[in-house]
């Protein structure tokens, strides 16, 4: 054991479990530390710094989390075998990536190696090595029918076209609804694949006005006095990036200006299977075209991309169409999959997980956040944080990269640059597990509460 082992700490820059863990990485590097040699313990090095025991754990969590450290219970703490670290590559030089809006695998990737080990050997008796047509195999559409039972909607499986995840499903919307120079109206900070939408069919883009609720609808009323816009897209339940829920008085208010206008609806609802208790989609209030979108990429799995388009009875064909011209059909095997997970009940055991574990990570952000102006919600994997007023958006990201962490700045959400405000996405669900979230999370807390705004930024 190194009981004499002090850390240089003599740069204050960062937090000071930051420094401790920085002058352990270092002394690793010049063997200072060697491989198996064991660490103080987190009284003996705390005593003899002169902090409190918490920042040696700290400390000593961070550098398990680069790899540099590995814990035993019952024996202490000893310096790593570098070659044989594999937490470090959930990190990249540290950093903690909360930019990728996407669920965690592990427990599908448990549930994926049984299905795929049963599965093998039925492939070539399935028919799924040749061409498929869109709108998708009966069986599919009849999955796609139930899956989307799961938020509210019902519909005969004639009316579900199978796609390749949820952006294709908008592809194909934008495909059978505008031409160039038409005019496309969403919510003033929206998924950016719109913005690359409208930029592929040459459409232009309004943003409507957003509050803490979602879209005001006296915003789209507006608009559409002046121009019939081709389409409408929003989210309503989990907006991205605000993490709103749009109330119900203002999904029937939308509806009925969207009839009023008839002004078709693209209705986003990736996370409808997943979410508990908010209200009805649009869909199942909207008289005129409405255009409904569901998927498993953010409630199943990223890599089990099937999305669910229900369209409008006259416009199967065409959306058909749209779907065959880019990539003929959904993947017959990553729909049979899915399919078998629908039918078997795998699906459904998997949103509980996700419900749990998303439950579990919002809990944790609003334990370690909650001091801050946040907005999130109970089911799903992202909450939308408000900066105090002295930072900008882009400056807090560098500050909480220098910190150790990767956020998403607001100016990819918003339709025009003008309307980005002072705030960030924060990803839950992209690390791996809870403790390299919180540990990422605390991380943000240091950056909101011991950064001052930088003296070059000028307001």
């Amino acid at each position: 054991m190194v009981e004499e082992w002090t850390p240089n700490i003599d740069d204050r820059k960062v937090p000071l479990y930051r420094a401790i863990a920085d002058a352990i990485e270092r002394d690793v590097a010049d063997r200072v530390l060697r491989h198996g040699t064991q660490m103080p313990t987190h009284r003996a090095l705390a005593d003899r710094l002169g902090v409190n025991v918490a920042t040696v754990t700290r400390a000593y969590s961070e550098a398990r989390l680069r790899g540099l450290l590995v814990g035993e219970v019952g024996r202490g703490t000893y310096v790593s075998n570098p070659s044989a670290s594999s937490e470090r590559a959930t990190t990249e030089s540290g950093i903690i990536d909360f930019r990728i809006n996407q669920p965690p695998t592990s427990e599908v990737e448990k549930a994926l190696s049984r299905e795929l080990a049963a599965f093998s050997g039925r492939v070539r008796t399935m028919g799924l090595l040749g061409y498929h047509q869109a709108p998708g195999k009966l069986q599919h559409r009849i999955a796609g029918s139930k899956w989307v039972e799961r938020a509210g909607v019902f519909v005969e499986p004639g009316r579900v076209v199978l796609t390749n995840g949820a952006q294709q499903a908008l592809m194909a919307t934008f495909a059978v609804l505008t031409q160039p120079g038409d005019l496309v109206v969403t919510e003033a900070l929206t998924y950016p694949g719109i913005r690359s939408l409208a930029d592929l069919f040459r459409v232009r883009l309004r943003g409507l006005r957003i509050d803490d609720q979602g879209l005001v609808p006296d915003s789209l009323e507006e608009v559409c006095r002046e121009e019939k816009p081709a389409a409408l897209y929003l989210t309503p339940t989990i907006h991205n990036p605000t993490a709103s829920v749009l109330p119900l008085e203002r999904r029937q208010e939308i509806a009925r200006i969207a009839e009023r206008y008839q002004v078709p609806i693209v209705e986003d609802d990736i996370y409808g299977p997943l979410t508990a208790g908010n209200p009805a989609p649009i869909f199942t209030m909207a008289t005129g075209d409405c255009y409904y979108v569901c998927g498993t990429s953010k409630t199943v799995a990223p890599g089990l991309r099937i999305g669910y388009l229900v369209a409008p009875s006259h416009m199967i064909h065409y959306v058909a169409n749209a779907v065959h011209a880019t990539t003929w059909s959904a993947p017959p095997l990553t729909a049979e999959i899915v399919t078998s997970w629908i039918e078997s009940g795998i699906a459904d055991r998997v949103l509980e997980w996700h419900r749990a574990e998303s439950g579990r990570r919002q809990a944790a952000a609003r334990r370690i956040l909650g001091q801050f102006d946040i907005t999130d919600q109970p089911f799903g994997y992202h909450l939308w944080l408000r900066l105090p007023e002295e930072w900008r958006s882009e400056d807090f990201v560098q500050a909480a990269r220098a910190n150790g962490v990767a956020i998403a700045p607001s100016s990819p959400f918003a339709v025009d640059p003008r309307d980005a405000p002072r705030a960030v996405r924060i990803s839950l669900g992209l690390p791996e597990n809870q403790a390299l979230m919180e540990e990422g999370l605390m991380r943000i807390n240091d950056t909101l509460s011991q950064y001052n705004m930088p003296k070059n930024v000028i307001i």
